[in-house]
């Protein structure tokens, strides 16, 4: 049977919610009205097969009924996450997840997706974080001290070389050489200081008082690996 002569037998039928008109010499498709009012245009057998129904709004009204039935099951408003709590629905994501506006304890405001929410992934705007960070990095109150960030790197970096290490304070190294720097003999301003070893992490030397120095951050850079008596073009520099 001929593709002419199936359409002609389709001409009239009903396939969900399209009725067939006829056929389009020009674009090689099927015509058919859709009960929406608009006019669909495709492939004969996409009709036969029951892939298609609608002209699209049949899946359009599906997805619209879902979406307002999800946010009407899963209403957020007023409900505690953490240090947020949930103000009210804001829109719907290209994937159709629910955003919702939240409002932490700290004031502040942000759009969160329902699963973030839900699934414990977020708490709190960020200053929750914020305060862990801090509680970890805070020894004896020394929050962001530059003496205490400048011992943990330098425990870093000796474990790193697995070197001998022992807690070495810089305040008592810049004191016992009295400010001045090993490598130039210049004083050490207190911005310019710099923990150095004498014999290099890595050719072997400790993290220990015996073998850390003052110095400038630059004499520190320009030694590099070198020992200091291989740095006499630092010596009494202008």
């Amino acid at each position: 049977m001929s593709a002419h002569r199936t359409i002609k037998l389709l001409v009239g039928q009903r396939f969900g919610r399209l009725v067939v008109l006829g056929w389009s010499e020009r674009h090689r498709h099927i015509v058919c009205h859709c009960d929406c009012g608009a006019t669909w245009k495709g492939l004969w057998y996409s009709l036969v097969s029951g892939r298609t129904k609608s002209c699209g709004c049949l899946r359009k009204e599906i997805t619209t009924t879902y979406n307002r039935s999800t946010l009407r099951r899963y209403d957020l408003t007023g409900q505690r996450f953490g240090f947020l709590l949930v103000m009210g629905f804001v829109r719907l994501t290209h994937r159709g997840e629910a955003v919702w506006r939240c409002r932490c304890d700290c004031g502040i405001e942000r759009n969160i997706t329902a699963g973030h929410l839900r699934g414990g992934l977020t708490k709190s705007c960020g200053h929750a974080q914020k305060e862990i960070v801090r509680i970890l990095m805070t020894k004896h109150g020394r929050y962001k001290d530059r003496d205490y960030l400048s011992e943990k790197d330098q425990k870093r970096r000796a474990i790193l070389m697995d070197a001998y290490i022992e807690t070495v304070n810089p305040a008592v190294v810049y004191e016992r050489d009295m400010g001045l720097c090993h490598l130039c003999g210049l004083p050490v301003e207190d911005r310019d200081f710099h923990l150095d070893h004498r014999t290099p992490l890595i050719a072997g030397g400790e993290h220990s008082y015996a073998n850390c120095f003052t110095s400038h951050a630059s004499c520190n850079y320009r030694k590099g690996r070198k020992m200091p008596e291989d740095c006499s073009f630092l010596w009494a520099r202008s």
